[in-house]
């Protein structure tokens, strides 16, 4: 290993050290990071205007301990994985209640620099904007104005001669209009997160359904031939990572050409219906069942034993041997023929298919409405 690839690995241990190993945690662990240096900075800025302004130490030091104090909290109870057990393990809204306050806090301590207050808690508010419903954010810029209006009542108690009425109606309302806009902006960009997610969703249910349209016969309701392909080359990686039998049956419905000339083609459209509806009820969830084309079917067995799949198709046969369809004023019945295959350790596809392809052949030629196990 040369130097580039040591300290690429050393990197890669000390960043799971420091954000852990889970990636959403890392994410929350950065975005609290970055806040966290935000904070850093905005305490050094208003401890010097503090200090300037002749603010005593004690008040500055009990600021700077809660407004620091507090992020390192919430950085550590991220980091340890405790917030996990909460409906919101970011714990966005407390944290921005804490923050809301350290900035009014900060704003009768300041002396002349106090307005920087103003844009402090409006980057709060604006973080929230992301991670919060609309009248969150909304309920959040009220309450941080009532908290600098709160600040401003105890700078006029404490301090009468700092600030002038003059310069704290400025305040108020740039306050008032900064906060209200921020409100209207959070309600207008929730509204558009909700369209958006909406839309997504709709979309989404839109691919879905096409999806699936696509891999349904239209006649039958059935799955298609391309999906049953797709489907067994994942069945057979199943069976040939985890073991479990797995079964093919080649089914073909009997003397269909013969329905079709003499009946008509509708009748025999209302026969491979009256199959696909006779199936679904005998069949379990894990049985797949797809036209294969024409009047054939493929049927893939997952079971628990060997002897399953035949006892599940064997339902199936039983099941047709009850169907009827309208024809001329008379009902007619149908049969199948089937033959039925185990998947050996390692078989491909096409000779799986080969081979019940083989004793469907051999049902057909045994005289019809027959099962054949290979």
């Amino acid at each position: 290993m040369n130097q580039h690839d040591e300290g690429g690995a050393a990197h890669s241990v000390w960043r799971r050290r420091l954000l852990g190993a889970d990636p959403l945690r890392q994410l929350r662990m950065r975005q609290q990071l970055t806040a966290f240096a935000a904070m850093l900075v905005s305490s050094g800025v208003f401890a010097l205007a503090a200090t300037l302004a002749q603010t005593p130490r004690p008040w500055i030091l009990l600021w700077l301990a809660y407004s620091l104090g507090l992020m390192l909290v919430f950085l550590l109870l991220i980091r340890s994985g405790w917030s996990q057990r909460l409906r919101d393990p970011s714990m966005t809204r407390l944290q921005m209640i804490s923050a809301l306050a350290a900035g009014a806090m900060a704003y009768p301590m300041a002396g002349e620099l106090r307005m920087l207050a103003l844009p402090m808690m409006m980057l709060i508010l604006a973080f929230g904007m992301f991670e919060l419903r609309g009248r969150v954010v909304t309920a959040m810029a009220w309450a941080g104005l009532a908290m600098l209006a709160a600040a401003m009542l105890f700078s006029h108690w404490v301090w009468p001669r700092r600030y002038t009425p003059a310069q704290e109606l400025a305040t108020a309302i740039m306050a008032l209009a900064s906060f209200s806009a921020m409100a209207v902006l959070t309600g207008r960009l929730s509204r558009i997160r909700q369209r958006l997610t909406q839309q997504r969703e709709q979309l989404n249910e839109a691919l879905a359904h096409n999806a699936d349209l696509a891999s349904r016969d239209v006649l039958t309701g059935l799955h298609n031939r391309r999906h049953g392909e797709q489907q067994l080359l994942l069945a057979l990686q199943r069976q040939q990572r985890q073991g479990t039998p797995l079964a093919l049956a080649m089914i073909d419905l009997d003397h269909f050409k013969s329905i079709n000339d003499r009946h008509g083609h509708a009748v025999g459209d209302a026969v491979l219906q009256a199959f696909a509806r006779a199936a679904q009820p005998v069949l379990r969830g894990t049985d797949l069942l797809v036209r294969w084309g024409g009047e054939e079917f493929l049927l893939i067995l997952e079971t628990d034993s060997p002897e399953a799949a035949s006892v599940a198709l064997q339902r199936l046969r039983e099941a047709v041997q009850g169907c009827t369809v309208p024809a001329e004023g008379q009902a007619l019945g149908f049969r199948f023929s089937a033959g039925l295959v185990q998947a050996r350790r390692g078989e491909d596809a096409e000779t799986l298919l080969r081979r019940a392809d083989a004793a469907l052949y051999a049902a057909k030629q045994q005289g019809r409405d027959r099962i054949v196990q290979a």
